[in-house]
């Protein structure tokens, strides 16, 4: 069963704790957990105790405050930009509190991308791996990325070339 992401965040408090971006998205999710934390002297969770497994599936996310994605696009030169996160099935782990997110594969707009890290209450290291559709890169990298080719005796390439894969931390 789906439900409204802002309510499951509004019914399960840990969730804001744990994914705070949560309350900036807008749309229907499905969340499976199992986790075991204990509880504190005002008997809540105690987050920095939390230990669980879960899954978190959607077919589209629309990211209200859209500042990462925007500052993505900007990055990567696209001419296109999107706050919409599509296709969506993802595995995760918390132990003691720690979010561990293996990689896992999502579009941002039309753009293929594969995410990974883990963060925890006041850190965040996440990788990005984005396959830019060539042609959509704006003409400041693709005009860079043909230069690299060239240098490297590679000509003629762009025809065949149908994404650049570009890893961003």
């Amino acid at each position: 069963r789906r439900v409204e992401i802002k309510r499951l965040v509004e019914s399960f408090a840990f969730i804001d704790s744990l994914l705070p971006t949560a309350k900036d998205m807008s749309g229907k999710v499905s969340l499976g957990i199992a986790f075991n934390a204990p509880l504190n002297s005002a008997m809540e969770l105690d987050i920095n105790g939390l230990n669980a497994k879960g899954n978190l599936q959607t077919d589209s996310l629309v990211l209200i405050n859209a500042e990462t994605p925007n500052k993505l696009t900007a990055l990567l030169k696209l001419d296109q930009k999107s706050n919409v996160l599509k296709d969506i099935n993802v595995d995760f782990t918390i132990l003691n509190g720690r979010v561990q997110v293996p990689p896992f594969g999502v579009k941002l707009g039309n753009v293929n991308m594969t995410v990974g890290g883990e963060h925890g209450m006041y850190d965040m290291s996440y990788h990005a791996y984005v396959n830019i559709p060539m042609g959509k890169t704006g003409d400041k990298i693709s005009s860079e990325i043909s230069g690299v080719l060239s240098q490297a005796g590679i000509n003629n390439v762009s025809p065949n070339l149908s994404v650049v894969p570009v890893g961003v931390a």
